[in-house]
């Protein structure tokens, strides 16, 4: 280096050494502090917290997924799991960005001088909504948004408020804020003068771009999360004009076409969706497009027939082999639209059975074809596709409750049906002589044996057909080196279609054919096969201990004795009572219920349900206004049964309702006062008053309950044996009254196992299973492991969790302590967490880490979370059954 050049290079260094030794206050506003502060928070910490946020940004882009069966979310936040992955990004971004704050914050008499302490409080804010930790989000915007006033970032606050608010459903904030901004920035519509307005102000106020192409997306996000559509439309038209990046622009694009298509305006919905194809999109989204523009087509033969001919095209693309169940279900609701009633149920049908992995679209195809049997009034196949449905039913449909009651209806109906039919086949067997029996039975085996062989025929055809279509493909691929079948790519992958086309999705374990292995018995008899779902008879078979082709089964099962006979006719009068009911009551098909009543009536004239037969008679054909039949059932209840309560009801109704209420009211005090004597250690009244009350009422809700009273307080005043004793009498009186009979079960199973504190004079001290924990969502929480050390190394593993909170916690700051539960058994602490939510969050991330659990036996470990006031309990306790049974019904229950 020439001595000019060392000369130059070391007053440069002199003077950057001396600026730095003299900037480095904050607390003058001089322009050498104002200049390294400025330079250094810029250049050092946000830079490298704003990278580190932009990488975390990207891979949760990549990690997110759609679900094209909804409509698609504006933003991609990805879900909780995903956000758990980028946590170590966004913590470090965080960490930076407080260091800015922490070291370079020039706050002189209320006015900040550094420049980038606003956008490092920003950068703050976005890591933690990015981790989708929306609470300190939202403060930290709020802050920014009051400190920063007279600041254009107050924009970016406000816009960055509002989506946090949409995330945690806070749409009444939201809404404040949307409407602020929109009042500030002019009234926003779709023209482009107003655009242009908007743009012009925002830049005179030094205001951001995103600003301008955030808010009509934030206002989007607003309505769709909502699923107020119709409003949602504005904005997404306005922020397709404004925002000029292609992706954006189509995503937005195909979410509008899905917001007409859920506003009912098909036709621009199906415009929206062609345009979508014509931006070329990710294949999901132009695969999508095309099934919902067949869903959107008007009702024109000549367009029905293009739809058609697009969808029969794609189902021979090979690239659709994963899509089929939606074409299938596309051509379905075509075939519903031109009211093909055949075809709509062939295509759902095939559209069930081409389902491998997206359940939701199995779901929507199982329940259409249970509804279209319904409206129907097919009952019985209604009755299986709605049974299959419910395997697939989400917890979150908004139907959910609906289709279960329905669902139990048709079990009911289609049940007692079955009853009627089966009983009434074996009567006639058993009228027959035996040879004739014989011949009947002969021949059903007959049949069976046909069944089996056909399908065995059936299955050959089917693997010659899959072995001719793998020779094919082989040749038509023109195979280099070895032919070996796991050698050739192509061989494999049409392999492993055909696999899961038959097998859907299984997992590799022992039995692996087997869908519901449940349902094997341990006895090895003849297979009998059951549909897994309604559409496809799976692979899994029952193994029945009564062999289908065995003589014996038959006739073991037929009445021919007078009490087995009377047993039978019993089964047929209930079937028919209950299908009337539900008729009546469930499904509201009052004809139907009237003809199974009456046939009752003809076929079993002084049945044990006469009295309530006729009264349901008579309020059918009341209901109808057929008041012929009316009065005659009327009548025959009065001239029958004039003392009953049908006959009094029908009579007076308000007085009878009136008397029926004042008793009820009466049981109720009556039984409110023996259960406070019971808390109050009254025991011999609690007796004293169920015997009154089983001899003064015949409440068949009530009495279980006095009955349980009764047998608690002889627990508390005589032996185990007479306690055990009352108990299994309230199980064998009252077999109908669940609640009652499952506690007193329960009570007794606690005997057995020794659950309950027993006193030295040989009582029980206490009936209830109380638990001796407390459940409080708020408490301060900690995430426990019980390790077994006699194959752990504790260390070790306390070693594994501080690396993985350094990793995903670091600013959490928790901490791990050990102890001892027991000899064999140690204790790892990690805390604290501010409440069960954020207790959870840890749990379900740290669950899913493959270093701390992969190479571990389950039985070796146990961890669940525990708040801080139920942890003493714990310890003490030291059952970590007990507490197990605590954690899984209040944490996991609804996680």
């Amino acid at each position: 280096m020439s001595k000019f050049k060392y000369k130059y290079f070391y007053l440069i260094t002199v003077f950057i050494a001396l600026l730095t030794v003299l900037s480095c206050s904050t607390t003058k506003n001089t322009w050498t502090r104002r200049f390294y502060h400025n330079m250094s928070s810029k250049y050092n910490g946000y830079f490298n917290g704003k990278e580190s946020l932009k990488q975390g940004v990207a891979e949760l882009l990549k990690l997110h997924k759609d679900d094209y069966t909804k409509v698609l979310s504006i933003y991609k936040y990805g879900s909780k799991e995903d956000a758990a992955t980028i946590a170590p990004k966004m913590d470090r971004a965080i960490e930076k960005a407080s260091i800015v704050i922490k070291k370079h914050s020039m706050d002189i008499k209320g006015e900040e001088h550094c420049n980038w302490i606003d956008d490092s409080w920003l950068l703050v804010g976005k890591a933690y909504f990015y981790k989708q930790e929306y609470k300190l989000a939202a403060q930290t915007f709020d802050f920014v948004l009051k400190q920063y006033k007279k600041n254009p970032i107050r924009y970016d606050a406000m816009i960055w408020l509002i989506k946090t608010y949409n995330q945690l459903g806070k749409f009444n904030e939201s809404e404040q804020l949307l409407d602020q901004l929109e009042n500030e920035i002019e009234k926003y519509t779709q023209s482009k003068t107003s655009i242009t307005k908007i743009k012009d102000k925002f830049r005179k106020e030094k205001i951001s771009n995103k600003v301008i192409k955030e808010f009509p997306l934030s206002y989007a996000d607003f309505y769709i999360q909502q699923e107020k559509y119709a409003p949602a439309i504005e904005y997404l038209v306005t922020g397709i004009d404004i925002n000029k990046k292609k992706k954006t622009r189509t995503r937005l694009t195909f979410i509008l076409a899905q917001v007409y298509q859920k506003n009912g305006d098909l036709s621009k919905a199906y415009r929206k969706y062609k345009k979508v194809i014509k931006m070329n999109p990710v294949y999901e989204m132009a695969f999508a497009s095309k099934i919902n523009m067949a869903m959107c087509y008007d009702f024109r033969p000549k367009t029905s027939k293009q739809i058609k001919s697009t969808l029969q095209k794609m189902l021979k693309d090979k690239k659709n082999k994963e899509y089929l169940d939606q074409i299938y279900y596309a051509l379905a609701k075509i075939s519903l639209k031109e009211e093909d009633t055949t075809s709509t149920i062939k295509y759902l049908k095939l559209s069930s059975n081409s389902s491998v992995s997206n359940n939701y679209q199995k779901f929507t195809s199982l329940l259409k074809l249970a509804d279209i049997y319904f409206a129907k009034r097919e009952y019985e196949p209604a009755q299986i596709y709605y049974d299959s449905t419910i395997i697939f039913l989400p917890k979150d449909y908004p139907q959910r409750n609906s289709i279960i009651s329905k669902n139990i209806s048709l079990n009911k109906l289609v049940q007692n049906l079955k009853i009627i039919e089966l009983e009434d086949s074996l009567q006639i067997l058993a009228k027959m002589s035996i040879r004739e029996r014989n011949a009947v039975i002969d021949k059903i085996i007959e049949d069976i044996i046909k069944k089996e062989q056909e399908k065995r025929q059936e299955e050959i055809n089917r693997q010659q057909n899959m072995y001719l279509a793998q020779n094919n493909q082989l040749q038509n691929n023109n195979i280099q080196g070895s032919k070996w079948y796991f050698y050739n790519p192509s061989a494999i992958k049409l392999g492993a279609s055909e696999f899961k086309t038959k097998w859907r999705d299984r997992k590799l374990a022992d039995g692996w054919r087997i869908q519901n292995k449940n349902i094997i018995s341990a006895d090895f008899g003849e297979e009998n096969e059951i549909p897994a779902d309604s559409s496809q008879i799976d692979s899994a078979k029952v193994i029945s201990s009564n062999d289908l082709k065995d003589r014996n089964t038959y006739l073991k099962q037929i009445p021919l004795t007078d009490k087995q006979l009377e047993a039978s006719t019993n089964k047929i009068i209930e079937a028919f009572y209950n299908v009337g009911l539900v008729y009546k009551e469930d499904l509201e098909e009052l004809y139907k219920s009237i003809e199974y009543f009456e046939t009752l009536i003809k076929r079993f004239p002084e049945n044990k349900f006469l009295l309530s037969t006729y009264y349901h008679l008579y309020k059918n054909y009341d209901e109808l206004q057929e008041q012929t039949k009316a009065n005659y059932y009327k009548n025959l209840i009065f001239s029958k049964f004039p003392d009953s309560d049908y006959a009094k009801l029908i009579k007076d109704p308000d007085n009878y309702y009136k008397q029926i209420y004042a008793e009820k009211n009466q049981k109720k005090i009556f039984y409110k006062e023996t259960y406070l004597a019971y808390l109050n250690n009254q025991f011999q009244t609690v007796i004293d008053n169920s015997n009154k009350a089983d001899s003064l009422y015949k409440d068949k809700n009530l009495l279980p309950k006095f009955e349980l009273l009764k047998a608690l307080s002889i627990g508390k005043t005589h032996s185990i044996d007479t306690f055990k004793l009352a108990l299994n009498l309230i199980i064998s009186k009252y077999p109908d009254s669940n609640k009652v009979k499952i506690k007193a079960r329960n009570i007794l199973n606690s005997i057995e196992n020794k659950n309950k504190d027993i006193t030295e004079n040989g009582k029980i001290d206490s009936i209830k299973a109380k638990s001796i924990y407390q459940f409080n969502a708020d408490n301060i929480h900690f995430y426990i492991q019980i390790v077994d050390i006699t194959n752990i190394d504790v260390n070790e593993q306390k070693i594994l969790i501080s690396d993985y909170n350094t990793k995903f916690y670091r600013l959490k700051k928790l901490t791990i302590n050990s102890m001892f539960l027991n000899d064999k058994q140690q204790i790892i602490t990690v805390s604290n967490f501010e409440d069960k939510e954020k207790a959870m969050d840890y749990f379900n991330s740290i669950k899913k880490d493959k270093t701390i659990f992969s190479k571990k036996d389950k039985k070796n470990y146990q961890h669940f979370i525990i708040s801080v006031n139920n942890y003493s309990t714990f310890y003490k306790d030291k059952d970590v059954d007990k507490y197990l049974n605590f954690f899984n019904k209040n944490y996991l229950s609804d996680n």
